[in-house]
């Protein structure tokens, strides 16, 4: 296969496009710019990430001109029914108006040819890999010297491939051979090495990991006489043996949940720990895998990457209360063999805590040195209220607080090797601020996505109207039914905007966006300002933060009816399918029916608007804010719910109606405001309540609201009272948080799922304890979230993508139909999944699932693997408002450009 497939990593692509400065804008690029890709195996086995060359290689692997009206395309393992379908490709051209992304073009024909690749030992999960060569017809020849790209979409609910599914058409490539012979995995080449042994890595104390692909039998290769091995020309033989293995991608054959691509890791203990300068080379037999079989590597501590040292991969604050980093390993079933126990059980152990050094990135020098510390023991199960060992890992924490110097680094453990690079720096989260907030700009709904604010192209979207339903949002009800719900001969609402709610784009009336950002800037505002981020809205008047806010609130805005209630959000009548883009979203616009709930949230929103527009000198639409805000919380005053059961009453009236009036109060400073506060709050009747009691209330929006109140406002007692709750919770989850050795904010009693162990979604009480009381040790555990989601933790992976150099690269997100082939960056997925459930992931895995042991590593990077994979828009909010609130200051020129403490 020719090597000019693999092109420059996604996550360089996107940074390069998307952070522009927006103090400077500059025209997007819309085709990959020219880079170094890998040409040869080594080169792929010296990659930090190799998802990108692997779901590439296993996906649609390049595309080629053949003569005026036809072109060929191969694809990988990872291959569907739909491979056949004309219909299920499209070809895009931004110079060419035959194939403008807008008019969707299809090929008008399309054959396959099936070719052997290899045969699968026995006892492989697969027994054959083959590629496709698929020849298309065009229909319109294509112009000299112009870009087209093919993406592989799909059709009729059927896909082409789950793995990566654009690529640029080449009009001057050597011919695709059919050959098997061409392509034979005994030879050196990048396909034969994912589909066979792919990496050695330096684990340390002596182990190595070994990487595999899907071409491999568990049998063999537990058998240790398969393996040779070299050290400096010196046989060794390995004395134990360990596997670990997870999903890579997926085989869309139909079926639900899809067939599996497995990846492997096999864990070998040596007879002595490596030493720089060592070559260890490594044969396995034929009856481990028919793909590659050989592999080496020259160790060195200080160029040797191992993802046993995990760093935040975007880097630290000079004066952080806390720098750390961790060293630790589980190795799934080690040892297997022999049978005897090893002395750190399935883990990484070292005879005495490491000494790890902190090196320049320029020069390697040494720039401070530690000794690490021991803090957890693999199996013992006391990391919170439940008896759980989250990691399964022996784990070391390397802390290097004391260091303050900026510049790049690396940390590096002799006989380990290193970790991944990163900065420490004033302005470190300004990268991750930016990338996350383009994540939050692609789930805009009603707005064309292209340069330069985006090389996702995508036409605007749901700005049809809306069809008014009688049907309550909390009432129980399913989305088939919303169609015949539809208020008869009702007009629609003319509503756009709002960001959606997922990778599936639906629905999009996330108010709570508009929430967590407005939050963000009251809370720091000397951290945000206009012409901050490279957004439509860019140097408008208003600090770019809140311009994102306004899009969320613009859906809503529209959802107000004249009588001044509001339309609880919307939702279409069923979820969409995963191979569409959002422009081909066919399953209807409706609107909720008004209520009290939605009311006062929109209410709450709007008095916190009015104010923060006010403090810009928007006073125009500030005034409209506020009018529109006093007109909702009127409309839900007389409008309560129709219910007796206490939980429903306090989630759709007092609740809500507590927030509102505490927002209103802070903007008007009207005592009425208060009253309806103190009516509605748990603290007039219960001094020492928490801000939320599980099936009871949720006041903890309430609290951050009335807290935050101008004292003189309010009632002094109640809001001591509230300011305290609010402190107690922060206290509460810091306290049981700390028991964990990958420590980060969540709640005790909740389990590691649905965005638990990568999220920023349990900090809220964290930030506001810290702006109510300034102690430094709240910002100590909001940093220590934060490197949580960018790479330190067990994986050794940032779980967003566009960030850092191991990061996630398959979300379950539209955007990966884009003529690149992968999701755009910024987009955060969930996570580690306790129970992993579904998905072929329990089928696949080894050894057996456990539900109180290393469950940070249940974890797969495939689209379609979904509460594992799919990021949600107020979580990426969320994370956007925290990694702002760690920017410095920012201090306008008198010239008018800008400034930022340390800059």
């Amino acid at each position: 296969m020719p090597r000019s497939r693999f092109r420059t990593p996604f996550s360089i692509v996107f940074f390069c496009a998307l952070c522009i400065s927006a103090s400077a804008p500059a025209a997007t690029p819309t085709t990959t710019p020219a880079a170094i890709p890998p040409t040869t195996v080594e080169e792929f086995r010296a990659l930090p990430d190799n998802r990108l060359p692997i779901r590439t290689s296993l996906g649609l692997r390049t595309a080629r001109r053949v003569d005026k009206d036809t072109i060929q395309a191969i694809i990988g393992a990872s291959a569907g029914p739909a491979i056949a379908n004309p219909k299920a490709y499209r070809i895009v051209s931004f110079s060419d108006e035959h194939y403008a992304y807008e008019k969707f073009v299809t090929p008008t024909e399309a054959t396959v040819t099936k070719v052997l690749e290899c045969t699968a030992p026995p006892g492989a999960s697969i027994p054959r890999f083959e590629r496709t060569v698929v020849t298309l017809k065009i229909p319109h020849p294509f112009q000299f010297n112009e870009d087209y790209f093919l993406i592989a979409q799909g059709a009729d609910g059927a896909m082409v491939t789950a793995a990566h599914c654009a690529e640029p058409i080449l009009q001057h490539a050597p011919p695709i051979a059919e050959d098997p012979a061409h392509d034979d995995p005994a030879h050196d080449s990048i396909d034969a090495a994912v589909l066979g042994l792919r990496q050695i890595e330096s684990v340390g104390a002596g182990l190595l990991r070994l990487e595999f692909g899907p071409n491999f039998s568990p049998a063999a290769a537990n058998d240790l006489s398969n393996y040779t091995i070299t050290i400096a020309g010196k046989s060794t033989k390995p004395l134990a043996i360990g596997r670990l293995s997870r999903v890579d991608t997926y085989i869309p054959n139909g079926a639900w949940p899809m067939p599996a691509l497995p990846q492997h890791d096999i864990f070998l203990q040596l007879d002595k720990p490596l030493e720089d300068g060592d070559k260890i080379e490594v044969t396995v037999a034929n009856t481990i895998t028919t793909a590659a079989q050989k592999a080496a590597l020259v160790f060195n501590a200080h160029t040797t990457i191992t993802n046993s040292i995990k760093v935040n991969q975007v880097g630290y604050l000079p004066d952080s209360p806390v720098k750390i980093a961790y060293l630790g390993r589980w190795m799934g079933s080690f040892p297997e063999k022999p049978a005897a126990p090893a002395p750190g059980g399935p883990a990484l152990l070292f005879p005495e805590p490491p000494e790890f050094h902190l090196c320049s990135a320029a020069d390697n020098k040494i720039a401070f040195t530690a000794k690490s510390k021991l803090i957890h023991k693999s199996g013992d199960k006391n990391e919170g209220v439940y008896k759980i060992d989250h990691s399964g890992e022996n784990v070391y924490v390397l802390d290097f607080t004391p260091f303050k110097t900026p510049g790049h680094y690396y940390l590096t453990i002799d006989s380990v090797g290193r970790s991944l690079p990163f900065t420490i720096a004033d302005d470190v989260y300004r990268t991750a601020f930016e990338i996350q907030s383009a994540g939050v700009l692609a789930q805009r709904c009603g707005i064309e996505q292209k340069p330069p604010y985006s090389l996702w192209h995508r036409i605007a979207c749901h700005d049809k109207g809306l069809i008014p339903t009688s049907q309550l949002h909390d009432q129980k009800h399913q989305l088939k039914d919303l169609p015949g719900k539809a208020i008869p001969n009702a007009p629609l609402i003319q509503a756009t905007g709002g960001h959606h709610d997922a990778g599936d784009y639906n629905p999009r009336s996330h108010l709570d966006v508009a929430q967590k950002l407005m939050d963000a800037y009251e809370i720091g505002p000397k951290k945000f300002y206009d012409g901050q981020l490279n957004i439509p809205e860019n140097k408008n008047g208003i600090p770019d933060i809140l311009d994102e806010a306004a899009w969320a609130m613009r859906l809503w805005i529209a959802l107000q009816d004249t009588d001044g209630g509001v339309h609880n959000g919307t939702e279409s009548k069923g979820d969409p399918n995963l191979i569409q883009t959002v422009e081909l979203d066919d399953q209807g616009d409706y609107a909720y029916a008004k209520d009290a709930v939605g009311s006062f949230q929109f209410a709450g929103t709007m008095a916190q608007a009015a104010r923060l527009w006010r403090a810009v000198g928007k006073d125009k639409e500030a005034d409209d804010f506020l009018a529109r805000a006093r007109r909702a919380y009127d409309w839900a005053n007389k409008n309560p719910p129709k219910t007796t059961d206490a939980l429903q009453q306090h989630e759709q009236f007092t609740d809500p109606r507590a927030y509102a009036a505490a927002q209103l109060l802070h903007t008007t400073g009207e005592a009425a405001f208060n009253k309806d506060f103190l009516e509605a709050c748990v603290w007039s009747a219960s001094p020492n309540a928490e801000m939320e009691s599980y099936q009871k209330y949720n006041q903890a929006p309430a609290a951050y609201a009335y807290a935050n109140c101008d004292a003189k406002l309010t009632d002094p007692k109640i809001q001591r009272q509230v300011q305290s709750a609010i402190t107690a919770q922060a206290d509460l989850y810091i306290q049981q948080s700390s028991k964990m050795a990958y420590a980060f904010i969540r709640h005790p009693w909740v389990p590691i799922n649905w965005g638990t162990g990568a999220y920023e979604n349990y900090l809220p009480p964290i930030v506001w304890a810290w702006k109510l009381t300034n102690d430094d040790k709240y910002r100590q555990w909001i940093i220590r979230t934060c490197d949580n989601t960018l790479g330190a933790n067990p994986l050794n992976l940032s779980y967003i993508t566009g960030l850092g150099s191991r990061a996630v690269h398959a979300p379950l997100h539209n955007s990966r139909y884009s003529h690149f082939g992968e999701v755009v960056p910024g987009i955060q997925v969930e996570g580690p999944l306790q129970s992993c459930e579904d998905f072929n992931v329990p089928q696949t895995a080894w050894p057996k699932l456990r539900p109180d042991f290393a469950l940070l590593y249940n974890f797969v990077d495939a689209n379609f693997a979904i509460t594992m994979d799919e990021g949600v828009v107020s979580t990426q909010a969320q994370t956007m408002a925290i990694f702002g609130l760690l920017l410095p200051d920012h201090h306008p020129h008198p010239d008018g450009a800008t400034a930022t403490e340390g800059s």
